[in-house]
């Protein structure tokens, strides 16, 4: 018999048969292996996944930065009311858009919207001292307000200077925007809207001829009006019979004398025209009423609140305004906000809320256009530029729609305001015996 292995003869079939075996064993081992480095690395990839969530469970993700902006009203002093409704205008503004209520802004925003606000009082000295917080130590990405011109005359350079965007909500005299690129208004001018007024009181009073005209002196706000009313009556080709002044601080019988010299004015004064602020403007119809003079008034931007039904008594039924809202506007945006202002404040919406509302609108808009063009968060640039990107932004707007109806800016940061209404006050007796005031269209 041969032998299976050794000398020069191959070991034939069997020592095949072995090889293959052999090769089948290496083979099927290298499979093996294969599978268990395959195991191995999905086990892997699983226990990373299991680290991810587990460390997505244990460290929660850090929370977008919010959007900062500087509120700055008299909130209280002798403007109180007006700065206490735009609180509540501002307000409403930051729940519509941290709620991401449709048709406010065209995109959300990348953070919730953080609004500082501040009682400037009704001082320059106080907006100074806030207005200086805001941009030094808040560091703010917008400015809304102060509510007076006069303190943004004081304050609007100091911010323009520090390249902070500034949307003033109720400064209506001439040359707010003119005080530098970073300065725009929500608020018409009063050379836009007070002739309205007039115009509206001689279409009800064909018969005015003789007209007696009264503004503050202590107030840049109340001396434009006054001028811009002076301007109207003698375009309107009537007589300006009686030009009197008072202070912001008078009240009661401090009109005694002015009222008494309007009464006994030769000859007899047909219309009353008022500029002034909310409180002394009020307390001066009330006086009026009391000493006999029975006649129209024309209310100038001062008086431009429903709720100087309430302060006046009811001594102020009739009087015409010239407005740049109207609380019956047919818009959603407007409808929805009148309907949550009322349900929140229980009274509705004046002008003053209104334009307060769209001041945080506009600049919340801007902030969310430069984060759309830069496709980043507006916090994640250094906040000149920030700020810059939100100023170039405003001046690009044109016919967005806000609770004024649509509106936009020109080049020196003007409202362009599509809108314009003149109302008539009608007084509200209350059942629980409280008076509450309504605006009756009359132009618009």
């Amino acid at each position: 018999m041969e032998s299976l292995v050794g000398g020069d003869r191959p070991c034939g079939r069997m020592c095949r048969h072995y090889r293959i075996l052999l090769a089948g064993d290496i083979e099927e081992e290298g499979m093996m292996s294969k599978r268990r480095r395959s195991l191995l690395l999905l086990l892997g990839v699983l226990v990373i996944a299991a680290v991810v969530v587990l460390f997505q469970i244990l460290v929660p993700a850090r929370p977008p930065e919010p959007i900062v902006f500087g509120v700055g009203l008299a909130i209280t002093g002798v403007v109180g009311t007006i700065g206490e409704d735009q609180r509540q205008g501002v307000q409403l503004a930051q729940d519509f858009i941290n709620q991401k209520q449709p048709g406010v802004l065209g995109r959300s925003l990348s953070g919730p919207l953080d609004l500082r606000i501040e009682d400037t009082l009704d001082t320059t000295d106080g907006a100074g001292a806030v207005i200086d917080r805001f941009i030094n130590q808040d560091r703010v990405l917008c400015i809304i307000g102060p509510t007076l011109s006069q303190q943004q005359f004081s304050t609007g350079p100091v911010a323009n200077t520090a390249g902070v965007p500034v949307i003033g909500p109720s400064n209506t005299a001439a040359g707010i925007p003119q005080i530098g690129e970073f300065i725009f208004r929500v608020s018409a001018p009063v050379a836009q809207v007070a002739p309205n007024a007039l115009r509206a009181a001689l279409n009800l009073f064909p018969n005015v001829r003789n007209v007696a005209q009264v503004n503050a002196t202590n107030d840049a706000f109340s001396v434009s009006e006054g001028g811009t009313f002076r301007q109207a009556i003698a375009d309107t080709g009537l007589n300006l019979a009686f030009q009197g002044t008072f202070l912001t601080t008078d009240r009661g019988t401090g009109f005694d004398q002015l009222i008494t010299n309007i009464l006994n004015n030769n000859p007899p004064i047909d219309l009353l025209v008022i500029s002034g602020l909310t409180n002394d403007s009020s307390s001066l119809i009330q006086e009026a009423r009391a000493l006999g003079y029975d006649g129209p008034i024309v209310g100038g931007n001062g008086l431009n609140d429903p709720n100087v039904a309430r302060l006046t008594e009811g001594a102020a039924e009739g009087m015409v305004v010239a407005t740049a809202y109207f609380p019956g506007l047919q818009t959603a945006l407007n409808q929805t906000f009148r309907q949550r202002y009322q349900e929140r404040f229980n009274e509705s919406p004046g002008q003053f809320p209104a334009q307060a509302f769209t001041a945080v609108q506009v600049c919340a808009e801007a902030v969310a256009r430069v984060e759309a063009s830069t496709s980043q968060p507006i916090t994640s640039l250094d906040l000149a530029s920030a700020r810059r990107a939100i100023q170039q932004e405003l001046l690009q707007f044109s016919g967005f729609e806000t609770v004024l109806g649509p509106i936009g800016f020109t080049s020196e940061g003007e409202i362009i305001q599509q809108n314009a209404f003149v109302t008539r006050l009608t007084v509200i007796e209350n059942p629980d015996g409280t008076i509450s005031g309504e605006q009756e269209l009359l132009g618009g």
